[in-house]
């Protein structure tokens, strides 16, 4: 599973922030507190391995005239991505290839994913996954629904209902999403430049590998059933809970407990110790920042081997089964995301970080997201490539050239000048006035006209 873009509303100050492109490489660029570290969060959020809290609340807008307080914050947060499916997890998921999935976050904070999907008339349908497999045997047989298979699991109920429900539908919205689909969400890795704490790059890069033999098939079968084993008892367990407090508090309408157990969460860090000569230990914290980030950037080159590995793996397992008619899940999306990650370097390390890039995101199933204030790394990549954020009126606003239709055919002509121009990227961002004369008089003219009107000096592209 693939992620293409993201949207985010009610998060900090993205308030209502779309269509952000997850590419190879995005480059978050804008002022400090525009919304570039938030952004970089919510990829987190969505796919499940970050939280919130109440604070992380977008204020609503003071004109909304249901509302009192200006400075009340919103109930409900959306992170929604677009993303593409490869074969087996169509099959897998009865999904097409082309799917909207997004993280809901409520009022309690409590955290669900949705899928984009026929919506079924029934609302008994619309969220099969807080059944168990009795109340799941219990709608096939009002419905008059038979699983395919002769001993039918809970995943084959859930598939036999959804069907049905997709076909006694008569509009789209939003639906829990199919029970195993959050396991194919990107895999998010952090590393954080500006907290210059290499302990904290080892733990990402080792989080890394642990989720690969997490994910191995030879292990994966034996802890997914051990997994939802448990679950599958816990949830009983806590309907019998749920049930003696209903029986104790009459007065209560309804209670709920839905546990969440993973075993892929459990890696919990390795801590790194190094010494500059031999038997002369010396701490990190005692290091400087120059030092300190310069071994967080061999931690991420490290990191970047993981990945071409873990592809070139891929890739031998797929030639292998060639001959096999039965399609074969892909690997999981990486999204590495930098955090202004040439911090504490100098020139040289700048340039290396920007080679580590180009070299992570040419990997077909790594994406990479950059947030930056760096010239170098703005002027890196291509101009669409690069999403530039600001703060109106204290919420995050997107600028992308090229991202606006209407502006589509004017932002193409200024690329293909600029092109011809050689200006570069951060020209583009930062400059609000460009000025085209003919002829050597005039462009010897202009300069100084402009310093005699304005009295400074004005930028020409060498």
């Amino acid at each position: 599973m693939h992620l293409n873009s993201l949207s985010v509303s009610g998060f900090r100050s993205l308030q209502s922030v779309a269509n952000i492109p997850v590419s190879k490489p995005t480059i978050l660029a804008g002022h400090n507190d525009g919304g570039k570290s938030a952004l970089l969060h919510v990829l987190g959020l969505l796919a499940g391995t970050q939280g919130m809290i109440d604070a992380d609340r977008s204020y609503l807008s003071g004109t909304d005239p249901g509302k009192k307080n200006a400075l009340e914050r919103c109930d409900e947060t959306f992170v929604t991505g677009e993303f593409t499916l490869d074969e087996w997890e169509q099959q897998e998921f009865d999904l097409p290839s082309q799917v909207r999935l997004r993280r809901h976050v409520d009022a309690d904070l409590n955290s669900s994913l949705e899928v984009w999907d026929a919506l079924p008339d029934d609302d008994r349908l619309r969220d099969l996954s807080q059944y168990l497999l009795p109340g799941l045997k219990e709608l096939a047989v009002e419905f008059g629904i038979k699983a395919a298979t002769p001993t039918p699991k809970k995943a084959d109920f859930e598939r036999c209902l959804r069907d049905y429900g997709r076909l006694h539908s008569q509009k789209q919205g939003w639906l829990s999403a199919p029970a195993g689909l959050h396991r194919r969400m990107p895999r998010v890795l952090v590393f954080d430049g500006k907290a210059a704490r290499p302990e904290d790059a080892v733990k990402t890069a080792l989080t890394s590998k642990f989720q690969a033999h997490m994910a191995d098939p030879e292990l994966q079968g034996k802890l997914q059933a051990v997994e939802d084993d448990v679950k599958e008892r816990l949830r009983v367990d806590a309907k019998s809970l749920c049930d003696h407090i209903k029986e104790r508090c009459p007065d209560l309408a309804d209670v709920d407990v839905d546990p969440d157990i993973s075993f892929q969460h459990g890696f919990r860090g390795a801590p790194l110790r190094i010494s500059r000569v031999k038997g002369e230990s010396v701490g990190l914290d005692r290091s400087g920042l120059g030092s300190n980030r310069r071994v967080s950037l061999a931690v991420w080159e490290w990191t970047s081997e993981l990945l071409a590995a873990e592809e070139a793996e891929a890739v031998a397992q797929a030639t292998a089964a060639n001959d096999d008619t039965q399609a074969s899940p892909t690997p999981v999306q990486t999204i590495v995301i930098y955090d202004e990650p040439d911090t504490h370097l100098d020139y040289h390390h700048q340039r290396k970080v920007m080679q580590l890039i180009r070299t992570q995101a040419e990997i077909p199933h790594v994406s990479v997201m950059v947030a930056t204030h760096s010239m170098n790394l703005i002027d890196g990549v291509d101009i669409s490539d690069v999403v530039h954020l600001r703060l109106e009126n204290h919420r995050t606003v997107a600028e992308r050239i090229g991202a606006d239709e209407v502006g589509q055919a004017i932002d193409l002509h200024l690329g293909k000048i600029a092109v011809a121009l050689g200006l570069r990227n951060s020209v583009l961002l930062h400059e609000r006035c460009f000025l085209a004369v003919e002829g050597d008089t005039e462009q010897r003219a202009f300069p100084l006209l402009f310093r005699l009107c304005e009295g400074l000096s004005l930028s020409l592209p060498s």
